[in-house]
């Protein structure tokens, strides 16, 4: 019999029956560049200038010709270029670093008219945050105990007051309580310096007559900073809503300060007052109120410096004047109090976390190159011009960052390049990206961060499941958007959203734990489902039983597919099996698709990766560009980045045929008269080994003998008392050489 009379069917389900001319296993075979030729497919080869030295499930090429992966157990990046790998860091998350536009009400306040009859003109608070120090226009401070830190709501009165001398307005409490610094308004343009007895208790308190004059700078302050090390003092120019910076020769004493800089925040929004001005505790960030209601952020790209500050984002508060604005040292939270009665402030929080360490998984879970006009960036984000900036945003586990290609060997430095927006959920496993319609979509846990064409970021859309389902992965179709889902009841869905409506259009459960990936080909999108090779197929509504990854599983023997682990090939969609548990099958990177539409769409083991190890592998993430072929791959022994080497081929690739005879035959004994291999090509120092599996037994090689004038490989003698048969053929190649085979047979007799 021809085992392959219609062409070669890729892999069947299983070894017993199946379509005819399917392949039970093809392994590193190529029968889709040449129609009726069968060689040897090109070898994956480690790149030896990788120092991938840990799995990446994200990686992402870029308009600058190079690319980035990114290490799926650890903050490592590397930049490839040419095939050369450079490390450029391992990213870290170096604070809180607050975007007021995340700010939301806490719902916390604390109400002390019963002390304070007008302004709460400044908040402070003991370094532990289980003290707070309330200073009024009436220039007097009051002493509250926290019994939670930094909860204002949670403040009573310690009986404990002291009068400052007049128009007192900031406050500011030198590092270990023994001191603290009143700047004063209208006329006595002083900075003054008090110390207590008794570190942190206000009512032990008094002038140590050392002053500093500002009026040759101006004469009105509302609020006070220093620097930790007490080198530069700032002061907050309500009226003219301006930074002053001090730089002190001697720190802490501010008898040796000396002007050297200021920032305004009020250049060009025409603003008259501004109640409230404070710098973070790292020195990064002024926050500043408008007589709009506004609290605006600036960043200092160098901390401490207020000539490198820049505008960022904005929060509007309800309406009215805002006074004594302070913030918790690790940025989380801010504070403010208003003119209006009754006396309280107000505590706003600024992230999901409110950690210090926002972020400690810093594994990045989705990247994307995505283009922004120079003009969202500025001061005025309501004008734009035609120059587009590109950028790289990607995602951890709470933060959505970015930072431009040209910039792209500083991305891990986050204290140069900022972040650039907190997630309002945040996931520790997923936060697929996808374009679509000009925008950039970012999965966050139960809805979808969009960052519009202008570089606007829209935090949490309409768009919106309930948890516990999860996002898992994104995909476009046609102008919509398909989302996969995880959940904890044994089923997913795939959703489609046109991106413009409240929510999705079209909905299909499947009875799997998740969708994985998606598989485009052409006008064919597929998902991979579960963990036991399952594949759908998308109709546009429904997802639709479609083919299965042949394997056997089970409880303990499951499989998957990353989802960044695919890619599309020459015209056929590849992607790379993992390992979940127990190994049901072969792992690498498969190829499902056909040489043209005139030939069968076909699976199989097109390329196994460079270790030569198929158990036990997990593939990360797969880069196609042009004839290329990048893989992330890792076993329990290595791992590394393999590309598809042109110049050589698979040595040891194989068909393994189905079962050849039908159940009828099983009625009497058969023999093997034959076995042919009719070859195209035989290069030097390649061959064919013919082998065969006589009732499931383990494979025995057949003795055979080249006929170089017919061009066919005969096998040599018979094999007796045949039950069940399958037949494998082993390509043996030299470099780039490799047999090709035309037509293979396997002749059976009846026995007597």
């Amino acid at each position: 019999m021809n085992i392959f009379p219609n062409g070669i069917q890729g892999l069947s389900d299983t070894k017993w029956s199946g379509v005819l001319g399917s392949a039970h296993r093809l392994v590193g075979v190529d029968y889709r560049s040449q129609p009726g030729a069968i060689q040897a497919n090109q070898a994956l080869s480690k790149i030896s200038g990788a120092v991938v030295d840990e799995l990446c499930k994200v990686s992402l090429p870029l308009s600058d010709g190079s690319t980035l992966w990114f290490s799926s157990e650890s903050g490592k990046i590397w930049r490839e270029v040419a095939d050369t790998f450079t490390l450029l860091g391992s990213l870290t998350i170096p604070g809180f670093k607050m975007k007021v536009t995340n700010a939301t009400y806490s719902g916390l306040s604390k109400n002390y008219e019963a002390q304070i009859s007008s302004i709460g003109i400044s908040h402070c608070f003991k370094d532990n945050g289980l003290s707070m120090y309330v200073l009024n226009v009436s220039n007097a401070i009051f002493q509250y105990t926290l019994t939670e830190a930094y909860n204002v709501s949670t403040a009573t009165y310690a009986t404990k007051t002291f009068a400052t001398g007049t128009n007192s307005r900031g406050l500011f409490f030198k590092p270990g309580g023994t001191k603290f610094y009143i700047c004063e308004d209208m006329g006595t343009t002083n900075v003054v310096e008090y110390e207590m007895s008794t570190a942190w208790d206000i009512s032990t308190a008094s002038a140590t007559g050392v002053t500093y004059n500002f009026g040759t700078q101006f004469s009105r302050a509302y609020g006070i900073v220093f620097k930790p090390d007490g080198t530069e003092m700032y002061l907050w120019d309500g009226s003219n809503q301006e930074f002053r910076q001090y730089t002190l020769s001697t720190a802490w004493d501010i008898t040796s300060a000396t002007y050297t800089a200021g920032f305004n925040i009020g250049a060009g929004l025409n603003l008259t007052y501004g109640g409230g001005g404070f710098i973070t505790s790292d020195g990064t960030t002024i926050i500043a109120t408008t007589t709009n209601s506004f609290l605006r952020k600036y960043e200092m790209t160098t901390p401490w410096d207020i000539t490198t500050a820049v505008f960022r984002n904005e929060y509007k508060l309800p309406s009215g004047v805002y006074f004594g604005l302070n913030a918790s040292p690790d940025n989380s939270k801010f504070y403010v109090g208003t003119q209006d009665s009754p006396e309280t402030v107000f505590q706003y929080d600024l992230g999901p976390s409110g950690q210090a360490d926002a972020d400690p998984i810093v594994t990045v879970l989705g990247a994307e190159e995505f283009a922004v006009p120079d003009g969202a960036d500025g001061p005025d984000e309501n004008t734009f011009d035609d120059e587009m900036t590109q950028y790289v945003y990607f995602a951890t586990k709470d933060w959505l960052l970015r930072t431009t290609v040209a910039d792209i060997l500083n991305i891990t430095n986050l204290n140069e390049n900022g972040y650039l927006t907190q997630f309002k959920n945040g996931d520790e496993k997923y936060h697929p990206v996808k374009k679509s319609n000009g925008r950039l979509y970012f999965g966050d846990k139960h809805t979808i961060c969009v960052v519009n064409e202008a570089g606007v970021i829209t935090l949490e859309s309409d768009f919106s499941i309930r948890e516990p389902e999860r996002i898992t992965i994104l995909e476009n179709f046609d102008v919509d958007l398909l989302i996969g889902t995880t959940n904890v009841n044994g089923k997913s869905r795939v959703l489609r959203w046109d991106t413009e409506s409240p929510t999705w259009y079209g909905e299909d459960f499947v009875y799997e734990d998740e969708i994985h990936a998606f598989l485009d080909e052409d006008n064919y999108t597929y998902a991979i489902v579960g963990d036991s090779g399952q594949m759908h197929y998308y109709d546009g509504e429904k997802l639709l039983k479609h083919k299965r990854i042949p394997g056997v599983y089970s409880k303990t023997a499951r499989c998957k597919v990353n989802a960044n682990a695919v890619g599309y090939f020459m015209g056929v969609p590849i992607f790379g099996l993992t390992n979940v548990e127990g190994n049901p099958n072969l792992q690498g990177v498969y190829a499902y698709g056909q040489y043209s539409k005139d030939y069968n769409i076909t699976m199989d083991l097109s390329f196994p990766i460079s270790s030569g190890e198929f158990a036990g592998i997990e593939i990360g993430s797969i880069v196609v560009q042009g004839f290329d072929v990048y893989v992330s791959w890792k076993s329990a022994t290595a791992q590394g980045v393999d590309k598809l080497n042109w110049s050589l081929k698979y040595n040891g690739a194989y068909i393994e045929t189905m079962v050849l005879n039908s159940p009828a035959d099983r009625a009497k004994f058969k023999s093997v008269k034959e076995i042919l291999a009719d070859y195209i090509e035989m290069p030097a120092d390649t061959s064919l080994t013919m082998q065969y599996s006589n009732n499931y037994a383990a494979y025995v090689t057949h003795p055979q003998q080249l006929n170089d004038k017919l061009l066919q490989l005969r096998g040599m003698g018979t094999v007796p008392e045949v039950g069940s048969l399958q037949a494998r053929f082993v390509f043996v190649t030299d470099g780039n050489n490799s047999p090709v085979i035309e037509n293979l047979h396997v002749n059976f007799v009846d026995e007597e």
